[in-house]
């Protein structure tokens, strides 16, 4: 079996499995620096998955750390049902998979997988996530996807407008699987989530960037409850 790292190695392989180690539980500094920490984490690692405890970061490793990223990349879609409802049974297996920013703010592996590879404080990653799952649905149905892919909820929402995708929360109300953008001001949108239900007073949502207690730039996916009045929508076909 190749060794990707092993104990004295530095750099990213050892740092992304810093991060799903500690995603796993296995709670340690993520820095890059594989030392004698690391190699301990990575044995109880391997023992608690019936692997090979040899403390070092092997190919089956590595990937058995990937596989809730591997499973969110490999979904497969139902060509046969709705797209929107593809866009809702697509987001619930993702949080199902428990995706949470993993050392710092606005970083870790499925923070990375959402916005194209990056990551940092800057990342602010609920418009990601969104755009990200319905441009998934789209593009393996092989169809154009009618928003923008952006990070930018402003962005998003007023590419919507000019393709009249655009549902003025104070007037009327969304389908599941479009999109609710938080109204800070006519032409402000500061957060955003799916809608997977929509009731007469309230609608149900899966946010990234969100917390159970916040509304914006929390830690992960997560399932909320949100009553009508200062949001927006967008179609997502």
């Amino acid at each position: 079996m190749n060794i990707l790292a092993e104990k004295g190695s530095k750099g990213s392989i050892t740092k992304e499995a810093q991060e799903w180690l500690c995603y796993y539980g296995f709670s340690l500094v993520i820095d890059g620096d594989f030392g004698s920490v690391t190699e301990y984490m990575i044995k109880e690692y391997q023992k608690r998955f019936g692997l090979p405890q040899s403390g070092k970061i092997d190919e089956r490793t590595f990937g058995t750390m990937k596989i809730p990223i591997t499973r969110i990349k490999n979904w497969t879609f139902n060509p046969k049902h709705h797209i929107k409802d593809n866009i809702i049974t697509y987001a619930l297996f993702i949080n199902s998979e428990r995706p949470r920013e993993i050392g710092g703010n606005n970083c870790g592996p499925f923070v990375r997988e959402f916005t194209g590879g990056n990551d940092g404080a800057g990342w602010l990653w609920c418009s990601w996530f969104v755009t990200y799952v319905v441009a998934r649905v789209y593009d393996q149905l092989n169809k154009r996807m009618p928003i923008k892919r952006s990070g930018s909820c402003d962005v998003v929402v007023i590419d919507a407008q000019k393709n009249k995708l655009f549902i003025d929360g104070k007037t009327d109300k969304p389908e599941p699987g479009d999109l609710f953008f938080t109204r800070k001001s006519n032409d402000d949108w500061t957060h955003t989530g799916i809608v997977i239900e929509a009731n007469k007073d309230f609608f149900k949502t899966i946010e990234g960037n969100t917390g159970s207690g916040s509304e914006r730039d929390g830690d992960g996916v997560f399932l909320r409850t949100r009553g009508y009045g200062k949001y927006d929508f967008v179609k997502t076909v």
